[in-house]
């Protein structure tokens, strides 16, 4: 099961994402996607470990399919937030592209969402 984000780390992001929209309400989404986010660790987690939801499970690819539109219709809440999807579960499995180009991984390709 996939980490909890601590709450530092939920309003290291909510700040993040503020800094990025000023002049806008970001609550909503920002739940949203810290939400959409720990399915995502799930999930990735699952195709590394879970034998079943990897070769048997016949409703996994419409799950992951239905978990990247759910975030894509989030990250459209704001505009010019670009979703980065990774399934390595090592990781952060969902990064954000800012429309500054801020990051706060070391790859430097995004804003990562803490629970993913």
């Amino acid at each position: 099961m996939p980490q909890r984000a601590t709450s530092k780390q939920r309003a290291e992001f909510y700040t993040s994402l503020q800094r990025e929209y000023p002049n806008r309400n970001i609550d909503g989404v920002a739940s949203k996607l810290l939400r959409l986010g720990s399915t995502s660790a799930l999930y990735a987690e699952r195709d590394c470990c879970d034998e079943y939801w990897c070769n048997e499970d016949p409703t996994r690819e419409r799950k992951e399919e239905s978990l990247e539109r759910r975030i894509l219709a989030a990250c459209s809440e704001l505009p010019g937030l670009i979703p980065d999807f990774s399934g390595d579960p090592r990781g952060h499995t969902l990064k954000l592209k800012t429309p500054s180009g801020y990051t706060d991984d070391w790859g430097q390709t995004g804003l990562c969402v803490p629970t993913s």
